[in-house]
Parts: structure tokens; C-alpha cells; sequence
């Protein structure tokens, strides 16, 4: 039952605002507040009667100052209610002064001179200063931020702002939210979400004061929500502007963006489709929130509803350490921007090239992996947001997880097929290609790929650029192979190789969008960017440089070789004859000793075989070398000051050799 207040004259509480905001002030003061409310609700007296914003007597004007604690009752009711709060505030810090006791028991009339910042008066008449009258505001905004502050109990309703695209979950986290006294407020679909799982919620509309316009493209972007995100709640003068606009704190967002992206990247999407499904207003929601991270706790993925709901269910907002708080800013932060460089590099198109003012990649997690390419070394897979397809992209079939290494001899088998039009196949060692050959009958390019280094072949990567046929499979039984790629498989194809324990089977497509168009390589202090390395080039204009020209089965070959030196590193040398790679010599920093390995390799493959070179011969001794194996012919990009010393050992031995006018260092 309600007591009946008689109201008499306030107890005033004087206070200096700048001693009041320290830190032992704050918890004071809310120790306090924790205990009004406490005896509010025992006394049956309501809280509007505890801490009440203004009053004015109709005989005597009151004037009271700053930071106000006081009750419209008897003599009797007044002394109780004190007594009650100190009760608490006891209960609630035991190791408390008895001077801080004591600044909590007022009795009307009597002042408390125990703890100087403190003295209770009565100001009668119009005699109190503007100073004063500036303080009696400035108190009744910090009073009414106190009142709804979420530290002080299960009363204080704190505001949530739900606006999510990617709706997993979201139905939980409201209800986390709602559990833990937030009030709920949303839009549109989210809105009717979370009202769908019986959930009391408020449009952002009606906070706001102003509806949607624009078809949706303005929903949140007002001060009411704004203001509500970024106020510092520390911040006396942050505290007031809220309250003299009517704006309530809001202390957590939930929200995700727009899928522009997927939406940029569907087939036919047009340019009217990507612009509207920009986000703007997500955007801004987030990026507010995770600027006042202390404050206010952001969740911008599904995959941490799960523990903030058990934050929430510890102790509401304040469940969230800084560190979670801070974790949960950089996610946000990140998240606005990958999204902003996915927009960014859809409006570059292909344009640009690889110099621009500035460029950002965007990449999401897809997997963690066991370790980089040492087991100390920590690692992840990365795909690029506005890309599709390759390696990053592909399907595992069948077998283990892949590891850092497994995804570096993947790619560049994958790369090296995918550079041929002809039926190809490859095995790749070390991120090299040891083996690669090209036929229209698909056992017979990999029988062909095998040959080319059967040593080496051993716990390789084998790579096709066609689905691959039962046929092929059967090819390769017996040999160890860690990883085999293809855009496909046959159905009886798949059927042998998931024999295979150990081998991995991956099924991928052709890399396409913006992250096809870069090479992207990290040194120290920054980053190298360049286009790919994949010029159109005509055999048919190469330049011949010697007294013979090769023949059309030898130019064949020569093109063959030269496209395999793209796939090998620097400095490169490929031996070819049949449209298969013989031999290769990779990585050496002596060019003459690269045509020795791939000599060596070739053995007596290399009489009537193709070399090319992925740069050019700086002295002739590479050029005698290869005649003396049996090399017929020599494709090089030529330019060297000494061209003319290769060219005449050329014509010397009877080798054919071309210039292409471009390399292919690949370092």
C-alpha cells in the first residue's frame, strides 16, 4: 500500500561539481541511488517522490543546486527514509567512514558538516544567484541521468538498437537483451523479427520522432539515435545536452550490413543494384558504437551472440570487461572496413591499374589452419571480398584439411593449367612445377606431366584444368600425391580417389572480380602491387634472331616452353618437346646453372627439345651448354648488351632462337 506524503519543504543537498565528479564521489552517489531505490520500493513510496527532477512551493520559492538528493515528507518519513538509505549504503560498502555514513542521514532542519563538499540549506525567497539557477539545472539533468544510469538496478531500463541484414540468431540476442532489462528498439525487418519471437520493441520511428524516408535509405541517421550511441557518459555537459534534447542513452547496438558483395558480384548485377545495397545507415550505427566502446557494447556477428549472451545474463552491460568491449570495437571497425573497400574496389573496376593514390584489400577469415609453413608459425586462410573462385574458394571433396603449404602448391598448380586452353595437366613440388604437359586426351597429358619429373612427382600436387575422367584416375594410382585439383570430377573418377586416404581431392573454378586484377606481395614497411603477369602474346610476332628459323612443330614447342617458364621461378629455364615440359631448372641465382639442372633432369630428352629462358642470357656460355645437350632450338626475351655474343653461338651450333621482347621473372 502507498504511504501518504505530506509535502513539506525539500532537504537540499549543496553540492561543488567538479569535487562531486571524482571518482569516489561516482560510487558514492550511485551506492546512494541503489539504496533510494531500494527504500522507495519497500516504503511503497514512489521514486518520483525520492528523486524528484524540480519543485516549487506555491507560498515559498526554493532554489537548490547541482547534484540533488531529497524527499517531499514529514519530519518522521524524511528521517526514515535517510535512515534506510544509510542502511543500505552500510550493506552495500561495510568499509565505509562513518563520515560517509553520516553524509546520507539528514534530518529536515539540521545540517551535516561531517564532509566539507556538503552542507544542507533552504534559499527563501528570490534572492539565489543565476549561478545558482544554472546549478539547480545542472543538478536536475545529473539527477535524471542517475536515475536512468544502468548501474543503478533491475529499474533502469537501458535502450538496445537491433538493425541487422544477416538475421542468425538475432531472435536470441533480443532475447538476451530483453532478459537483461534493455529496452528494444528496431527496424523494419529486424523490428518484425524480433516482435515474431514475442519480444516487446520499439521502431526506431518512434524514438527518433521522424519516420523512414527515401524508401528506407534514411532510417536511423537522427540525433535521437546518434546523440543516444556517441555521449560520453562521464561528461557533465554530454549528459545535459541529452537531457535537453530528450534524447535517452542508448548502451547497445546490434548490427550488421547490406550484402554488397554478393549483391555486386551476382551475375548481372548492374550498377542501380550495387548502389542500393550500399549501406549507409548500418555503417554509421556501427562505427558510433564502437567509438564509444566503453560505453556502449557492438555486436556486428552473429558468432559472438552466444557469449554476449551470457554477458548480459551476468550483469547486463556492465557484464562486458573493457578488453571484450575493446575486442568487440575492433571487429566492428573491421567489418565497416572491409565492407567500405569492397564498394571502393567495385567503383575502381579494373581501372587504376595497380598505382593509386591509395588502395585497401579486404579479406575475411575462412578457415584457421593448423600452422604456417613451420609448425611455430601461426596462420589462416583469407578470401578476398569482392572475389570469387580459385584456390581460396575451392570445394574439399575428400581427404584431410589443408595446411598453409597445401594451399601454396595448390594455387600454383591451379594457376599453371589455368593458363592453357588446351587440355593441361601438372604436378607441382614446392610451389614449382616440375611436370606439365598438354593433350586432348586427358591420361595422356598427366602420364606426359608425370614423366616430366617422376622423382620429384612423389607427395606432389597434380593440377587439370578439365573435369577429371575415370580414365585419369586410374592413371594415377600408385603414386602418392598430397593434393588434386580440377574444375570437376566424374562421378566414377571420385569413386577411386576417395580410396585414397591421405590425398586431398579440391574442386575449383576460375578466379573472377576485383581481386583477380592485382598481384599483391607484403615487404617490409608496406606492400608491392602489380598487374598479373599475363600479357597477350603471338608467337608469330616473336622475333627471329638467328640465321634459322625454327619450324612449326619447334615454334610449337617454343610457346609451350615459354608459358611453363612462367610458373617456375627465377631464374627459370624449361626444356619441352611434344608439347610436354623435359626438364626445368628453378630458383638458381646463375642462369647457366639453371640450364644444367634442367639438362640433368631431361637427360637424353633434351636432343631435339625447346629451351626458353624467362629473362635473357646475359653471356653465351647458357646458349653452348644447351646446343651441347642437343637443344634444337631457344625462345628468350633477348636485350641483354651482350645479345649479340648468344646470337652468334646460336648461328656457331645451328640453334634457332627467338625473341619475344618480354619476360617472365617470377620471383
Amino acid at each position: 500500500m502507498t504511504t501518504q506524503i505530506k509535502r513539506t519543504p525539500p532537504i537540499v543537498v549543496d553540492t561543488d561539481v567538479e569535487r562531486l565528479m571524482t571518482g569516489d564521489m561516482l560510487k558514492i552517489r550511485d551506492i546512494a541511488l541503489e539504496g533510494a531505490f531500494k527504500v522507495s520500493e519497500s516504503m511503497g513510496v514512489p521514486i518520483e517522490e525520492v528523486l524528484i527532477d524540480t519543485w516549487e512551493s506555491p507560498e515559498e520559492d526554493w532554489e537548490f543546486v547541482d547534484f540533488n538528493i531529497y524527499v517531499l515528507a514529514d519530519e518522521e518519513t524524511v528521517s526514515s527514509f535517510w535512515k534506510r538509505v544509510a542502511d543500505e549504503v552500510a550493506k552495500s560498502k561495510p568499509g565505509m567512514s562513518e563520515d560517509m555514513l553520516t553524509m546520507f542521514t539528514y534530518q529536515v532542519g539540521i545540517a551535516v558538516e561531517q564532509y566539507p563538499p556538503f552542507m544542507l540549506r533552504r534559499e527563501r525567497g528570490n534572492h539565489a544567484s543565476q549561478d545558482t539557477a544554472d546549478a539547480a539545472n545542472r543538478g536536475r539533468r545529473e539527477l535524471g541521468r542517475a536515475a536512468a544510469s544502468p548501474r543503478n538496478g533491475k529499474d533502469a531500463m537501458k535502450k538496445a538498437l537491433l538493425s541487422v541484414y544477416d538475421k542468425t540468431g538475432v531472435e536470441e540476442i533480443a532475447g538476451a537483451l530483453a532478459a537483461a532489462g534493455f529496452e528494444l528498439v528496431s527496424t523494419g525487418g529486424t523490428a518484425r523479427a524480433v516482435a515474431d519471437a514475442g519480444l516487446a520493441v520499439t521502431e526506431v520511428a518512434e524514438l527518433a520522432g521522424s519516420p523512414e524516408i527515401l524508401d528506407g535509405r534514411v532510417k536511423t541517421l537522427h540525433p535521437a539515435v546518434h546523440g543516444g550511441i556517441l555521449a560520453r557518459r562521464e561528461l557533465e555537459a554530454h549528459r545535459a545536452e541529452l537531457d535537453a534534447h530528450g534524447i535517452a542513452p542508448i548502451d547497445a547496438v546490434v548490427c550488421n550490413l547490406y550484402p554488397f558483395a554478393r549483391a555486386a558480384t551476382a551475375a548481372g548485377a548492374s550498377l542501380e543494384v550495387a548502389l542500393e545495397n550500399i549501406d549507409i545507415g548500418g555503417v554509421a550505427l556501427i562505427r558510433s558504437a564502437a567509438k564509444n566502446f566503453p560505453n556502449v557494447v557492438v555486436l556486428t556477428s552473429p558468432s559472438d551472440y552466444g557469449w554476449a549472451a551470457e554477458r548480459l545474463a551476468d550483469g547486463g552491460g556492465g557484464g562486458f570487461t573493457m578488453d571484450e568491449r575493446r575486442e568487440l570495437a575492433r571487429k566492428a571497425f573491421q567489418h565497416t572496413a572491409l565492407y567500405d573497400t569492397a564498394v571502393a574496389r567495385y567503383l575502381a573496376g579494373e581501372s587504376g591499374g595497380a598505382s593509386r593514390e591509395a588502395l585497401t584489400f579486404g579479406f575475411e577469415r575462412k578457415a584457421d589452419l593448423r600452422y604456417g609453413e613451420n609448425p611455430h608459425q601461426q596462420a589462416a586462410l583469407y578470401s578476398a571480398a569482392l572475389a570469387a573462385g580459385g584456390v581460396a574458394d575451392a570445394e574439399l571433396l575428400h581427404g584431410i584439411p589443408m595446411s598453409y603449404t597445401n594451399y601454396l602448391d595448390a594455387d600454383a598448380a591451379w594457376r599453371a593449367v589455368s593458363d592453357f586452353s588446351e587440355p593441361a595437366a601438372t604436378v607441382v613440388k614446392h610451389a614449382n612445377a616440375c611436370g606439365l604437359a598438354v593433350h586432348e586426351d586427358q591420361p595422356t597429358a598427366y602420364r606426359r606431366a608425370f614423366e616430366g619429373d617422376s622423382v620429384s612427382a612423389y607427395g606432389g600436387v597434380v593440377g587439370f584444368n578439365r573435369a577429371v575422367s575415370a580414365a585419369t584416375a586410374a592413371a594415377m594410382r600408385g603414386v602418392l600425391y598430397d593434393i588434386i585439383i580440377a574444375p570437376d570430377y566424374d562421378e566414377d573418377a571420385l569413386e577411386i580417389l576417395r580410396r585414397r586416404r591421405r590425398t586431398r581431392v579440391l574442386r575449383a573454378r576460375a578466379e573472377s572480380g576485383a581481386g583477380a586484377d592485382l598481384d599483391l606481395r607484403l615487404v617490409s614497411g608496406g606492400a608491392l602491387v602489380q598487374t598479373p603477369d599475363s600479357p597477350d602474346e603471338d608467337p608469330s610476332q616473336w622475333r627471329v634472331a638467328t640465321e634459322r628459323a625454327p619450324s612449326a612443330e619447334q615454334t610449337r614447342d617454343l610457346a609451350f616452353a615459354w608459358k611453363a617458364a612462367k610458373h617456375i621461378k627465377s631464374n627459370a629455364i624449361t626444356l619441352a618437346k611434344d608439347g610436354a615440359m623435359v626438364g626445368m631448372g628453378a630458383g638458381q641465382p646463375n642462369r647457366v646453372v639453371s640450364v644444367r639442372l634442367a639438362l640433368r633432369v631431361a637427360g637424353e630428352k633434351a636432343r631435339g627439345a625447346a629451351l626458353a629462358s624467362d629473362a635473357f642470357f646475359p653471356f653465351a656460355d647458357s646458349v653452348e651448354t644447351a646446343a651441347a645437350a642437343g637443344v634444337a632450338s631457344i625462345v628468350q626475351p633477348g636485350g641483354s648488351m651482350r645479345d649479340d655474343e648468344s646470337i652468334a653461338a646460336a648461328n656457331w651450333l645451328g640453334v634457332a632462337m627467338l625473341f619475344t621482347g618480354t619476360r617472365h621473372f617470377r620471383h
